[in-house]
């Protein structure tokens, strides 16, 4: 499958008064036989129209878990000084009941009713911090306990809960 890790980025530059908007097919193919799998377009019409894109999904189980392209605007938010601004992506429990999860911070729930693929919303973490994440659905929890990490290096980090037959969540990435 192309893109479920990449360091490429699209560069669009232009000079002038006003941005002219653009569109940008993107795919994800099967590298085997080059099948379109899942495909959307995107609108970009300003310098600061950041995209996070993901490709998930399971090609061996593609009937309850399609490969897709999950694509979000990439969040900005502000943290006060001394914090880090963290989002969490779930991933897990693609073919089960469970229509929403709860997120917890060590032991204290900072989120409900998170879709699974959605991202959240920002959570503030100490730069400092070890961090015990919980994503929690109707029938199961997961823990991720992030210890010794450097949260200083940059102000917004991700971190994704696989499925649960995985049972990981991914380590954290700066959101550039």
């Amino acid at each position: 499958m192309y893109g479920v890790v990449t360091n490429e980025s699209l560069l669009i530059q232009y000079e002038g008064a006003e941005l002219p908007s653009y569109k940008v097919e993107v795919a994800l193919k099967d590298t085997n036989t080059d099948t379109v799998l899942d495909e959307q377009d995107l609108n970009v019409s300003s310098s600061s129209d950041d995209k996070l894109v993901f490709a998930v999904g399971d090609l061996t189980n593609a009937v309850d878990d399609p490969p897709r392209l999950i694509i979000f605007d990439e969040p900005d938010d502000e943290v006060p000084d001394g914090k880090v601004a963290l989002y969490v992506m779930n991933l897990r429990d693609t073919s089960s009941t469970a229509s929403t999860y709860s997120i917890s911070i060590d032991g204290t729930q900072v989120q409900s009713g998170l879709t699974q693929g959605a991202l959240s919303s920002v959570i503030e973490v100490a730069e400092s911090a070890d961090v015990l994440i919980t994503v929690t659905d109707n029938n199961t929890s997961q823990d991720c306990t992030i210890t010794n990490f450097d949260w200083s290096v940059d102000d917004e980090w991700i971190v994704v809960f696989d499925k649960a037959s995985l049972n990981q969540c991914y380590e954290p990435k700066a959101i550039d």
